[in-house]
């Protein structure tokens, strides 16, 4: 990928957004925390736009003045992990409801052109999953076990002191990787792009001002 224009934005500017995307009460990186969010992936996205406009709107009251929306193209960076829901990934069931598309609607809606003319996001990364029994998916066996297992490690490492805790501590880390290595659902990390720039995709010369993975 490329940007276009490049005699029209002469400059850079890279401004990077500096937020937690870790769950809730994580404790000592053990990942037994819970991940904040809304129960509508439609709700949860606007507000994690309105959330992301706060910081792109402060972050351009501090830019000069006078500055011409042509010569510099303005890149704002979010963490990886912004977009989930309180499940972790946004979980859909079909095609047309895949929360990227959403995601694109909202960003147009509240990133209008003659507000944000010299501006691309890069949006760190969404967390989606498809899956066709929510459901089903959670009153699995499979699911049920890990769940319980997890809950119950963290409970005997908050439980447990010195070496003990340690041990308790690595056990649970190797679980949880374990897990990962033989997942239940396929989640996708998307890695969306939005710009007013025209962003030019190699080699195909296709144009657009949206992006993800």
């Amino acid at each position: 990928m490329e940007k276009m224009n490049d005699d029209q934005n002469s400059a850079v500017r890279f401004i990077g957004y500096a937020i937690s995307t870790f769950p809730a009460q994580l404790r000592d990186g053990l990942g037994g925390g819970d991940y904040l969010g809304n129960v509508s992936v439609e709700r949860d996205l606007e507000m994690r736009v309105c959330i992301l406009k706060n910081a792109i709107d402060t972050a351009r009251a501090q830019l000069p003045v006078n500055e011409s929306v042509g010569n510099v193209n303005n890149i704002f960076l979010v963490p990886e992990f912004f977009f989930h829901g309180p499940q972790g990934p946004y979980l859909f069931s079909h095609a047309d409801e895949d929360p990227m598309i959403t995601l694109k609607r909202l960003l147009v809606q509240y990133f209008p052109l003659n507000d944000y003319a010299n501006w691309t996001l890069v949006l760190g990364t969404a967390i989606t999953a498809k899956v066709a029994d929510p459901k089903r998916l959670f009153e699995s066996s499979s699911v049920r076990v890990r769940n319980e297992t997890v809950k119950f490690l963290i409970d005997q490492e908050q439980k447990a002191r010195s070496a003990l805790s340690q041990i308790v501590t690595n056990t649970l880390k190797s679980f949880i990787q374990d897990c990962q290595n033989i997942p239940d659902v396929a989640v996708r990390g998307r890695s969306p792009i939005f710009s007013h720039i025209p962003l030019v995709v190699i080699p195909t010369g296709t144009e657009s001002n949206w992006m993800t993975s």
